[in-house]
């Protein structure tokens, strides 16, 4: 709808300033990422709700999918002037699970701590090793979330959005995909929140012995 809008007010407009198209390409921009991760975002949870996404667990390495995640993420964290914190203990840390699943959990996980972390606000990525099991944690300085929205977020009865640090509406759709691909794998994720100063994701993997 923003698209279209913008598209049409350009059109009609035959004297409208080179100066003011400038400012709506960036808007457009953000309109049509807007659109393109919700179509993703639909294709991978319907098919993860139609049991068609193959589920292959095998010896992966967790930092680096942290790390590709974040590359891909890179403009958006330059953008807003986002610190990124992730230090390891080592130099590989090896599970056993879905390359693919985990990535899409990685990428929900840390896409949002950007979207809802403010400018110039700090993500620290955290993974623990703990006996049999690796602990994921993504920690934001962001907005943080209600108490009473916090049980809801994982509960695919509640449809649960906050609008982002630009006033953007989220699909709500990301976490229920986490929570399917977690699921698969028999782990836990979960949240802790407090408004106006941040959230922590956690989830854990099989440790690859």
């Amino acid at each position: 709808g923003g698209i279209k809008n913008f598209l049409e007010f350009i059109i009609e407009e035959d004297n409208y300033e080179e100066e003011n198209i400038r400012h709506i390409i960036p808007l457009l921009r953000n309109s049509a990422n807007t659109a393109y991760t919700l179509l993703v975002e639909l294709l991978i949870w319907a098919k993860s709700q139609k049991d068609e996404t193959q589920f292959m667990p095998k010896k992966n390495d967790i930092i680096q999918i942290v790390t590709e995640t974040l590359e891909l993420l890179n403009n958006a964290v330059v953008s807003k002037e986002i610190s990124i914190s992730f230090n390891t203990t080592s130099a590989n840390l090896y599970g056993l699970f879905d390359y693919d699943m985990v990535k899409t959990i990685c990428r929900n996980l840390l896409s949002n701590a950007i979207k809802f972390t403010p400018n110039a606000g700090s993500v620290s990525i955290r993974i623990l090793d703990k006996d049999d099991k690796l602990i994921v944690k993504i920690k934001d300085s962001g907005v943080g979330i209600p108490s009473e929205n916090i049980e809801k977020l994982f509960d695919k009865k509640s449809y649960i959005t906050t609008p982002d640090t630009n006033f953007q509406l989220g699909t709500g759709i990301g976490l229920s995909i986490c929570l399917d691909f977690i699921n698969k794998h028999n782990e836990k994720i979960w949240v802790e929140s407090t408004v106006n100063q941040g959230s922590t994701f956690y989830f854990t993997l099989p440790k690859y012995l």
